[in-house]
């Protein structure tokens, strides 16, 4: 898994506790090609490595979890993750950034 967008890009990150899951917000920068269709994710070692998925807006695009219609001004992208681990860690294209705890 690696990250398409830079960590500057999609700030704030923030994420929310809720039962068994996580909600994560972030923005998402503007682009006229591509679009975020979500967020996918693996499990190691009860670390949660989490990279959000850039895709053409035509084309093929896969998703492990689909994002909620924007939020706010319509740039601000939500998703509900299950969890169970003890940390979350983001990948970006230009490195890693733990979002949780």
């Amino acid at each position: 898994m690696k990250g398409s967008y830079s960590q500057a890009s999609v700030q704030p990150v923030v994420v929310e506790r809720s039962g068994d899951a996580v909600v994560i917000r972030f923005v998402a920068p503007p682009e006229s090609m591509f679009y975020i269709a979500g967020v996918s994710y693996e499990m190691r070692n009860g670390e949660m490595r989490v990279v959000i998925d850039r895709c053409p807006i035509r084309g093929e695009c896969s998703t492990m979890i689909k994002s909620d219609a924007g939020l706010g001004e319509g740039r601000t992208k939500q998703v509900r993750v299950p969890f169970g681990g003890d940390r979350i860690v983001l990948l970006h294209a230009d490195g890693e950034q733990q979002i949780f705890p």
